[in-house]
Formats: structure tokens, sequence, C-alpha cells
């Protein structure tokens, strides 16, 4: 199956000849991944040892026999997956692109689930990376990313790796985490080349938003029932926090940071709230989403959400620009004269005001680094190791382990997919692409907002949102320009 083609997973007449689906030979593989991974199970149930090395072992529940439940599941499963590969390989080969583009789009929000420090989104990376050389090769696809977004992705590559002179041991075994990621976008716009395939896209991150925030939501009712602490979080000191309400689990779903987690269900908030249909529709899915940030306890993260929140009457009916901004005004002033605002202030002061003070000494450290060294910077993660806590400004950050012109570069490359997604926006001549675009664009806005406060410089999923934007204004871009050569290559009336 070709980029081109207008569906995913449409319906031909060969397709009986071809086996997509054999359901009946499923039950052999079923049964024998059942067998062996009981075995397994039995085997791990009399070596202890082999615990520690199953990614779920540090959050699964005390009272389950951990050993032999985990690793049961887990070859089970994995050996369910592979059969059911092998069956349907030709099915897959011939849908590979919209296979590999649902890939690349939903393993960012898996990536705090990792196995010897390998997450699903490194492995959909090195098969998108596959394809993508196969297709170069074989049906000789030029190249259509930007010279403008090559050069930036290769200044700031240079730029990673000159960060090694300062770094030195702790930069060298980190290079790899953001290389791969400039990679990433690349790769997320070569072949994301089609208006079907991003549609599919942005479908997978809201279909991925609401499992998140689902996840989010049950981890945290869960820890308020029964006490139990669902959560990927990279630093287990940091899964709990301190709240007006209480101790509160800072909820990840599968992503390794709460703030992650924030990142990407804010543009899932601006994605749904700006698609066509059913009013009440779009504003629960936005509600959920919101409600799972929520539970992330992350101030970063609701600043941002308000960011988008407030900013998408405008973008929704521009033309009552005028009365939404009164109402705002009115609404402000009576915030301001019944004192609220100071109650307000005052309740985000108990909840956040520790953390507040700790951001600002965090950028004060940020900047002090890039004072000391200006040009190369102090290597890649090697903030996190001299300020023992990362800088909770990613341009800052960026700028503290890159120099000065690694800090800009990130900086105009946050602006360029910005402009990017907006200029999508407005090329894009169907509702719905009109919908998904203008979602993306005020996400991003989201996004640079969110910057200001978290360390999210080296997040995957930053980078996903990075690449689809990109494509966005390529695909419409293209689209454009053909509509309007015809208009120019139309005849004129006779008379």
């Amino acid at each position: 199956m070709s980029p081109t083609d207008a569906g995913f997973f449409e319906h031909r007449p060969d397709a009986a000849l071809r086996g997509r689906f054999n359901p009946s030979g499923y039950f052999p593989i079923l049964l024998a991944a059942a067998i062996l991974g009981v075995g397994i199970g039995v085997m791990a149930c009399l070596d202890p040892s082999l615990s520690p090395y199953h990614p779920l072992w540090g959050i699964a529940p005390s009272y389950l026999p951990r050993i032999p439940f985990l690793w049961t599941a887990t070859v089970v499963a994995a050996l369910s997956l592979i059969g059911a590969a092998v069956l349907s390989w030709r099915w897959a080969a011939e849908n590979r692109y919209p296979l590999i583009v649902i890939a690349v789009t939903a393993s960012p929000a898996i990536t705090g689930i990792n196995i010897g420090n390998r997450d699903a989104f490194e492995a959909s990376f090195a098969l998108a990376l596959l394809i993508w050389f196969a297709s170069a090769m074989v049906e000789r696809r030029p190249v259509r990313t930007p010279r403008s977004v090559l050069a930036l992705l290769m200044a700031l590559s240079v730029m990673t790796v000159v960060s090694v002179v300062n770094g030195l041991v702790v930069s060298i075994l980190g290079l790899h985490t953001l290389i791969v990621k400039f990679l990433a976008v690349f790769l997320i716009v070569e072949l994301v080349s089609t208006p079907p395939l991003l549609r599919l896209a942005f479908k997978t991150l809201v279909v991925i938003c609401i499992i998140s925030a689902l996840v989010a939501l049950g981890s945290e009712v869960l820890y308020i029932l029964t006490g139990i602490q669902i959560s990927f979080d990279d630093t287990p000191a940091s899964r709990l926090k301190s709240t007006p309400i209480g101790k509160m689990l800072r909820a990840t779903a599968f992503m390794p940071a709460t703030q992650s987690l924030g990142h990407l269900l804010l543009v899932g908030v601006a994605l749904v709230l700006l698609q066509p249909g059913r009013l009440i529709v779009r504003l629960a899915l936005a509600g959920l989403f919101l409600a799972g940030i929520v539970a992330t306890f992350s101030t970063g993260s609701y600043i941002a959400a308000g960011v988008v929140v407030i900013l998408w009457p405008l973008v929704q009916w521009p033309s009552h620009v005028l009365h939404y901004l009164g109402l705002v005004s009115t609404a402000g002033l009576i915030v301001y004269f019944t004192n609220l605002w100071e109650k307000i202030l005052s309740f985000l002061e108990k909840g956040a005001g520790e953390g507040l003070s700790e951001r600002i000494e965090l950028i004060k450290g940020g900047f002090a680094l890039i004072q000391e060294y200006p040009v190369a910077g102090i290597g890649v993660r090697n903030s996190l190791r001299v300020l023992h806590l990362p800088v909770h400004n990613s341009y800052v950050q960026m700028g503290a382990e890159l120099g000065i012109a690694g800090g800009v570069l990130f900086t105009i490359l946050v602006a360029y997919v910005t402009a990017a997604a907006m200029l999508a926006a407005w090329r894009a001549k169907e509702e719905r692409d009109q919908g998904w675009c203008a979602g993306l664009a005020l996400g991003m806005i989201g996004v640079g907002v969110h910057f200001l406060s978290t360390p999210l410089a080296n997040d995957y999923m930053t980078y996903t949102f990075f690449g689809l934007a990109i494509s966005a204004a390529l695909v419409f871009r293209n689209e454009y320009a053909s509509e309007k050569r015809l208009t120019h290559e139309r005849p004129l009336p006779t008379t």
C-alpha cells in the first residue's frame, strides 16, 4: 500500500484471497503462548532474581504474586503479538505506512514502560527509519522536509555533539537521546505525507489522550481509596505532592513524568475543542482531558491548559472577538473588586508556593550555567547532574546544555512549528482539516507556554508535535498550490 492511497484498511475485492485475517489460525498461537507463558512464570517463581528485570515490577501492587504473574502475562502477550504478526504479515506489509504512523504517534505516550532502558518509541523509530530508507531506495521517494527545517535540525545536532566537550561522559552517554528525537521529526515529516495519513495521526493522538486521561484518573482514584501508588515517574520521591487537600499522587498514565502527561493532554484539549461536530461531545472530551491534567498536580500544566482554554473561543469564533474580550474584562473586574483574586492567590500559594520558589532557583541556576558555558553549554543531561534537579524552563534548559546558540535555535524551532501549524490551518480547505490544524496550532501555543515552566526540551512527545506541525504545512501546501495552479490555468469565458 503506497502512502498516496485514499484510505486506511479500505475494502478490496481480493482481500479474501490475500488472507488478511484468519481467526481460526490464531488459536494454536494463543495456546502455545499460554503454555510457554505459564512455563516462564513458573521458572521466574523459582528464580526471584528475575524480578527486577521486569518493567512493571516497581509499580505492581505488593499483594500480587508479582514474579510469576507479571512474567506469565508478558510472555503470553509478546508471543500472541508475534503470532499475529506472522499470520498477518502480508496485510501489515500492504498497510505499512498507516501502521507506522500509528506507532510513531502513539509510542511517545507509553515511554514510561521500558525494558532494558529501551522503550516503545525507540522501537517504532527504528522501524520507521527502516521503512523510510526502503521506500527512498525502492520507490525513489524524494526528501520532502524543507531545507530550513533540515538546517535547524542539523545545527541542533551539531551543537549537541559539541556540548560533549564540557559534558564528557554524561553527555556522551546521553548524546543519542536528543539526536534520535531530531531524526524523529525528520521521519514523521517524511512518512506523514498525505491528508489521510495526517488525519490518522491526529485521530491516534486523540485516542491516546482518552486512554491516558482515563488511566490517570483511575490511578488517582485507586490511590485515594487504597493508598496504592501506580506511577511510572522516573523519580519516586516526586510521585506525591502536598496540596491544600492533602498528599496526592501525581498521575503519569504510561509516561515517565507528570509534565509529559500534561504536555500530551493540553494538545488533546485543543484538538477536540476545534473539531467540527456537536459542542457537547467536544466539551465532554475536553473536560476529560482537563481532569487528567488536574490529576498531574503540575502548576505549569495548569497554566498552559488555562491559556489554551482562554484562547479557544478567539480561534473558534473570531467574529465575536470584541464580545469575548468584553466578557473576559467584565469577569476580571468582578474577580478584582470582590477580593476573589486574593483568595485564588492564597490557595495557589499554599499548593505551589514552595514549588514556585524552587522553580525560580532552578531557572537562576540554568542562567548561571549559560554564563559559565556560553559557547558549547554544559552538555546534554549535565544540568541535572550539577543542579540535582532539571531546569524548569525548556528554553533555558537547552541554553544551559547546548550553549546560547542551542537555546536560540530551539526557540526558533518552536516558533517555526507553531507558525507552520497556523499556516496549515489557513491552507486547508475541508472543515475537518481546518479543525485539526487549528487545534494543533492552538496546542503548540500551549506547548510554548508550557515550556516556560517545565523541563521538556528532551521529551518524546515534544518532537512528535513538531513533526506533525511541519508535515501538516507541507501536506496542505501541496493542495493549496494545486488549487492555485488550476485557478490560473482555467480558460477565460468566451463571448
